[in-house]
């Protein structure tokens, strides 16, 4: 054998260490990598979507249609001149302001973080993000688009900042900014959907009050409802001194009194006969139903709500043997929620003053109080409730439940609504009834026909119990007989704890609902 020595053996190198194949020595003589390039920053580039379609009337002018992203080459700082922009390779002027014969406006502004990306402009400029909103409709006035913003993104993401700083948390929240703030800004191409008319600028009384925001549906509500079945009292007829017009019998027609809200003007299609059928009413009678819900949140924001469904009626657009529930009596807490729920769906919402009171020592039981609001009309009164009861939720487990999978539920949960005329309220736009509109109003642009609705529930499902206030002063029953039926409810009922979905409504009779109910 070879030894070390062996003159055809050549001495092994001295020992280097080796990284990735390269010696130390190697990667000493190297010369260092160049240092890694900074990424080219993005330019921050203004878009506006244009709502409607604009044909070019001027040599300059950029036409574009529905929809069309727009970018903003220059802007003036008033609004009511024309912006130069960039589509599709050509530049010129457009329109920004609202005017009565251009309603070809922008619905909002986002920032190009790159070719993929878009964060809507969250500037601390309101001014800014209001003068490319378009005002055609008050649902989009600066009022609104300050409301939007802190509900929507309560850390109030901000344009001046590098795109790389916002973390997927950011990036998720300006999502659901983007998506909130288009439906309320583009609310109108909701409303065309759910064939309502949008308001019209030019026809008075056509937009909702001020402070009272437009919420076209589909509504996702989370919700905390109660439900109880009531029972006939026989001392719930009319009483001939009753100051409500509708407690008349030519109304009422087998309802108890105060089965309508007394400042309610009943349209008189919901009180003729059912076509074909002599002299037969409209209500079929059933189990009246008492219904208490807290919104935690809705589009319209939460609000609290106690309605009375008289039971089941026909209707003359469907005819003898199609019944459907019909609510017929309905408070609510906010005015938002009585102008959009009386527009989007013919629910015949009044505002009231809602009063609860934990139970000391109880976490599962509470009294609820309702009022009828301060400036309500003679002879009613704010100073004493009209509705009272003491609720308990059941200590027993819930059990999940979606209605939208169950067969047959819609059936049960279809509500059928007639048009309203505009409640008996002082005709000066202020007070209680300053949200409470007709929906058979042609003067102010609301011709609604009778609509059909299917809510449906996806939550948890449990009993709850009810009783009246006991106590000098209480009601002997759970209401006053005036504004709202005196009631003997079945003591147990259900409570729901969950999302309700309110669709938009159909007109009662076309194929689609007929099919809807099959």
């Amino acid at each position: 054998p070879l030894g070390p020595s062996s003159p055809n053996l050549a001495a092994p190198p001295p020992y280097s260490p080796s990284f990735n194949g390269v010696s130390a020595a190697a990667a000493k003589r190297a010369p260092p990598p160049p240092p890694p390039l900074k990424p080219k920053p993005q330019p921050n580039v203004q878009y506006v979507v244009a709502l409607y379609d604009f044909a070019a009337q001027a040599d300059g002018d950029l036409d574009f249609q529905t929809g069309d992203r727009i970018e903003v080459v220059e802007r003036t700082s008033s609004a009511e001149d024309w912006w130069t922009g960039r589509l599709n390779g050509r530049t010129g002027v457009f329109p920004v302001e609202w005017r009565a014969e251009l309603s070809y406006l922008v619905s909002y502004v986002y920032v190009a973080l790159d070719s993929t990306q878009f964060l809507f402009v969250l500037s601390s400029d309101v001014s800014l993000a209001s003068a490319i909103v378009h005002t055609a409709c008050q649902e989009c006035a600066t009022t609104d688009l300050e409301r939007l913003l802190p509900r929507l993104v309560p850390n109030k993401l901000r344009t001046n900042s590098a795109g790389s700083r916002y973390s997927a948390n950011a990036w998720s929240e300006a999502s659901c900014c983007l998506k909130g703030l288009h439906r309320g800004l583009k609310s109108h191409e909701v409303l065309r959907d759910s064939g309502l008319p949008s308001p019209d600028p030019s026809v008075p009384g056509s937009a909702p009050p001020d402070g009272v925001p437009l919420v076209p549906p589909p509504w996702d509500l989370d919700a905390e409802l109660y439900l109880f079945l009531d029972r006939t009292i026989p001392h719930s007829t009319p009483s001939p001194d009753s100051p409500s017009v509708n407690d008349d019998s030519s109304i009422l027609q087998g309802l108890p009194a105060g089965a309508y809200n007394p400042l309610e003007e009943i349209h008189p299609s919901a009180l003729v006969p059912i076509p074909g059928v002599d002299n037969r009413k409209q209500y079929r009678g059933n189990w009246p139903q008492i219904i208490v819900v807290r919104y935690e949140d809705s589009p319209a924001g939460p609000y609290d709500e106690l309605m009375y469904i008289g039971g089941k009626f026909e209707n003359p657009v469907e005819g003898k043997g199609v019944e459907a529930a019909r609510i017929t009596n309905i408070y609510v807490s906010t005015n938002a929620s009585v102008w959009n729920g009386r527009r989007n769906w013919n629910i015949p919402k009044h505002l009231a003053r809602f009063e609860w009171t934990p139970r000391s020592g109880d976490p599962y039981t509470t009294t609820l109080k309702v009022y009828h609001h301060d400036g309500v009309p003679p002879p009613l009164s704010a100073d004493e409730p009209f509705f009272v009861a003491t609720l308990t939720r059941s200590r027993l487990p819930a059990v999940p439940a979606n209605t939208a999978r169950i067969p047959f539920a819609s059936r049960s949960l279809r509500l059928v609504q007639p048009p309203l005329f505009r409640g008996r309220y002082p005709d000066n736009g202020e007070g209680p009834g300053a949200a409470v509109i007709g929906t058979d109003d042609p003067p102010h642009g609301r011709t609604n026909p009778w609509l059909s609705i299917t809510p449906t529930y996806n939550g948890w499902f449990g009993l709850a119990y009810i009783e009246s206030m006991k106590g000098d002063g209480a009601l002997t029953d759970l209401g006053d007989g005036r504004s709202f039926p005196r009631c003997n409810p079945v003591w147990v009922g259900q409570r729901f704890k969950g999302v309700i979905h309110f669709p938009a409504s159909e007109v009662v009779g076309e194929a689609s609902d007929s099919e809807k109910r099959k």
